[in-house]
């Protein structure tokens, strides 16, 4: 039996951004339901990566899904790679530049979305104990 999606969504402030954290062991599989979900392309980077980062735009409505796929036990690295690239996304939705000479917007936003990926990350993990 495949092991069922976990994720969990969040609101990054104080931009108003929606963040959805995905967690499973094979990041391939996450790929895949993000793709299905959103109805978007398969991500090549899958094949060699424990984290993936995607910026979803629906045109229609307006709207902007940030996702982190990442696998449970992964490095402070990856969440780190990936948590910049979201913050990278949202700063840039919003109209800042991640390139000045106070990069305060970026690091705070660092920090606040891999605390929110550590957090999911621990979630999934008691979830997992307590199903055995």
């Amino acid at each position: 039996m495949s092991q069922p999606i976990f994720y969990r969504k969040y609101v990054i402030q104080p931009y108003h951004q929606n963040l959805m954290v995905v967690v499973h062991e094979d990041i391939k599989k996450a790929d895949l339901w993000v793709t299905k979900r959103f109805r978007t392309k398969q991500t090549e980077d899958a094949e060699y990566s424990s984290g993936l980062a995607y910026q979803l735009a629906n045109q229609e409505r307006g709207l902007r899904q940030f996702i982190i796929c990442i696998e449970p036990r992964t490095g402070i690295k990856a969440i780190a790679h990936e948590s910049v690239h979201i913050a990278m996304f949202v700063l840039e939705c919003v109209g800042i530049s991640a390139m000045t000479d106070n990069s305060e917007p970026l690091t705070y936003l660092v920090e606040e979305i891999m605390e929110m990926v550590e957090k999911t990350i621990a979630q999934y993990e008691k979830k997992e104990e307590k199903d055995k």
